[in-house]
């Protein structure tokens, strides 16, 4: 069916015929109007000159001012002046000013006319008074407007009314496609909503704009499996590459790769490396390392030391899980495929270099090189094994029991190498058992789901014997990091460490006890999914909203926002319309996941307005976390939503707060928004204005990430080359 347009054609017609009409129309009330009020204004001046004139020869000054000013008033004259014995005394002018008349000097009673004005002059005695008006057809129509100004009102009232109309009824399929873009996920390529041909062109074009998204999302898919999360890290990490940075690197390699792969298990054995690298993958992460690459029968990943304490002992750590991993695998690889699954891994310290290379970006440094030559000194095939040199074996005594393996030297790098070899590592209940603040500080380096479970029944057994703050700093170190795999064991350890903490808190009321509690409550995100967000986990968690403690209810209502946003019961609404602003901003979050409207956004506005700093800075971070989840939903309607996007850009004055709380606040939403462009041309703008304080700290924000993005965006893809 074909489209037709009824709103251009209907508009185009009225807007022609209107323009049409009002230059005829004004032209012809311009002249009526002159001629009309020239006769006038001429029988004005003529009768108040004598008027002047015979009040002027009885000295009646004050007379012949009033009936000026009311004929000036009245609209019959345009002004007047009264000059004695050449000095002006007195004028009138319905324009306010005098100098814009330029009054005739010098000449007698009679009529001057000039291209633009009308002077009528009296001399009488002392006396000179002029009366006139402005003689041109547009300022005689202006001055006298009233002639046409109903009729014109009425006129345009008519037009605009009609135009309106035409365009509610034309425009109604483009408010709903408005309404389509403000709805998350929604499928806005419907040709079936459009009614003229211009809507119908715009869904065309959003069908091919919807499509291409989605090829695109499909080959995203693919090509993020090829970046490797180090790689995404450095990219996104506000560096400007090339830049360097000390780590310490590990290279893990298999076993009897080559004979395997040459047997007939090779389908087997493919399948059982993806599961390591897998795993391997998982257990990084969760140690904040990255993943650099998979050569093989390789894996090299890195811990930055900027990053850690001790960079050494967490790659150390995150071995221990690795070896852990690859003997379950190789109980079930002798059980199914007749072959063992073992791993070697080499640890070096040094500096390694993130920059360009060739038409993409990669890492360089010799401690590349240095695991790759220490791995060689490894001849053991049967038996997990990991070499360290005599420095980092130091740094790692409390978590392993290392032997000297032997001095070596390795090709390419200069000096000798004093090599050990880890024989076995330290359990976690050691550490747990010495309960010293030293020896608690080591649970950091226990990240597996079994030494989780360990720390958790450690600290509810330790609840109320061992100082809280002691055992609310084990409970930080779970916020470092996710558990991507739950098991049940960890789920019930967690459960019943919280039970016990709410049953103290409602009991002894205590502030170490409110403390512990809330820091058992933020790490929940950090454990648990959707899938095991269910049953008592859940209940608890309502149970502690209903708590006095303001930091466990916005605790409790975060993790509601990370996990359930769509929760509906009554307990949100009343905690919505609390005074305390944590507890507000938290909530507004929730509803905002849950759904962002006109109510959220208003809400956000009186936090942003309000007096207080605290106020605000928690109305920034609110709007951060909403902006981010409606990005990560649905990227066209983040884009097309007005509300949010004013309030963004909102955010950008506030980075020049003068309390540095909402400035920290309004950099991270700024970064959340990635409004970096935008900020940097701000402070530009505002130039010698901004404090050198505030200047530097947005400066230092803003780092080389504008410069980043621009060469990220202009380097060619490894893959096109």
């Amino acid at each position: 069916m074909k489209k037709q347009s009824v709103f251009f054609k209907s508009a185009l017609a009225f807007i022609a015929f209107y323009a049409l009409y009002t230059i005829a129309f004004t032209t012809y009330a311009v002249f009526d109007t002159y001629n009309s009020w020239s006769r006038t204004f001429i029988s004005n001046e003529t009768m108040y000159l004598k008027l002047g004139k015979e009040l002027l020869e009885r000295d009646k000054i004050d007379d012949v001012t009033d009936a000026l000013n009311f004929a000036v008033s009245e609209d019959q004259i345009y002004f007047y002046l009264l000059r004695v014995n050449g000095v002006n005394f007195v004028y009138g002018n319905k324009y306010g000013e005098l100098d814009k008349v330029p009054f005739p000097e010098g000449f007698q009673s009679g009529i001057v006319e000039t291209e633009r004005y009308r002077f009528a002059i009296l001399h009488q005695g002392p006396y000179e008074l002029i009366v006139g008006h402005e003689a041109t057809p547009w300022q005689t129509f202006l001055f006298k407007q009233k002639i046409g100004h109903a009729f014109l009102i009425k006129d345009f009232l008519i037009v605009v009314i009609s135009m309106f109309a035409l365009m509610l009824y034309s425009f109604r399929d483009l408010r709903l496609l408005v309404r389509k873009f403000s709805e998350k996920g929604a499928r806005r390529g419907d040709e079936t909503i459009a009614k003229s041909k211009e809507t119908l062109t715009l869904v065309r074009g959003l069908s091919g704009y919807e499509d291409h998204v989605d090829r695109l999302s499909q080959e995203n898919a693919v090509f993020r499996g090829q970046v490797l999360p180090a790689l995404k890290k450095e990219l996104q990490s506000g560096k400007k590459p090339p830049y360097e940075f000390d780590c310490t690197l590990v290279r893990t390699d298999i076993n009897n790769f080559t004979s395997v792969f040459s047997s007939d298990k090779r389908a087997h054995f493919m399948a059982t490396i993806n599961e390591f690298f897998v795993g391997v993958t998982h257990i990084v992460s969760r140690y904040n390392g990255s993943v650099y690459e998979f050569i093989g029968d390789e894996v090299l990943f890195y811990f930055k030391d900027s990053e850690h304490d001790n960079s050494a002992a967490i790659a150390v750590s995150a071995l221990r899980d690795i070896n852990r991993l690859a003997l379950e695998i190789s109980e079930r690889s002798e059980t199914e495929a007749e072959y063992q699954f073992r791993v070697k891994s080499s640890v070096a310290w040094g500096t390694l270099r993130f920059g360009p290379l060739v038409d993409g970006f990669a890492l360089a440094g010799p401690t590349l090189i240095e695991t790759v030559r220490m791995l060689s000194h490894i001849h053991e095939k049967s038996e997990n094994a990991i070499l360290v040199d005599q420095s980092l074996a130091e740094r790692v005594a409390d978590l392993a029991r290392t032997q000297p393996h032997q001095v070596v030297m390795l090709k390419g790098l200069s000096g000798s190498r004093h090599l050990h070899r880890l024989e076995a590592f330290t359990p976690v209940t050691l550490h747990l058992r010495q309960s010293t603040p030293e020896s608690l500080e080591r649970a950091q380096y226990y990240r597996h789901d079994d030494d989780i479970v360990e720390i958790l029944n450690f600290i509810e057994l330790a609840v109320g014997q061992s100082t809280d703050g002691v055992l609310n700093k084990v409970l930080g170190h779970f916020k470092t990091y996710k558990a991507l795999d739950t098991t049940p064991a960890l789920r019930r350890s967690y459960l019943n460490l919280l039970n016990t903490l709410i049953s103290r808190a409602e009991n002894a009321g205590s502030d170490d006890a409110q403390y512990l509690l809330a820091s058992t409550i933020s790490m929940a995100s950090n454990f648990f999914t959707p899938r095991e967000w269910n049953g008592e986990l859940r209940e608890a968690f309502l149970k502690c909203l209903h708590l006095s403690n303001r930091r466990v209810v916005a605790n409790a209502l975060d993790v509601f926002a990370e996990i359930e946003p769509q929760a509906a019961e009554k307990i949100f609404e009343t905690l919505a319309g609390q005074k305390d602003n944590r507890i507000a901003a938290n909530a507004l979050i929730k509803e905002g996941k849950r759904e962002w409207d006109r109510s959220c956004a208003k809400k956000l506005e009186e936090m942003l307005s309000a007096k207080s700093p605290f106020f605000k800075a928690s109305g920034l971070y609110a709007l951060g976390e909403i902006a981010v989840h409606l990005k990560e939903t649905d990227a066209a309607a983040y884009s097309a939503d007005a509300r949010l996007q004013k309030l963004l850009e909102q955010v950008l004055g506030f980075a020049f707060h003068a309390n540095a709380m909402v400035r920290r606040q309004a950099l991270k939403a700024v970064a959340k928004g990635e409004r970096y462009e935008a900020l940097s041309s701000l402070l530009a703008k505002r130039g010698e204005k901004v404090s050198s304080e505030v200047a530097n700290e947005i400066t230092q924000f803003l780092g080389d990430r504008v410069g980043q993005q621009a060469t990220i965006r202009h380097l060619p893809s490894r893959r096109t080359a």
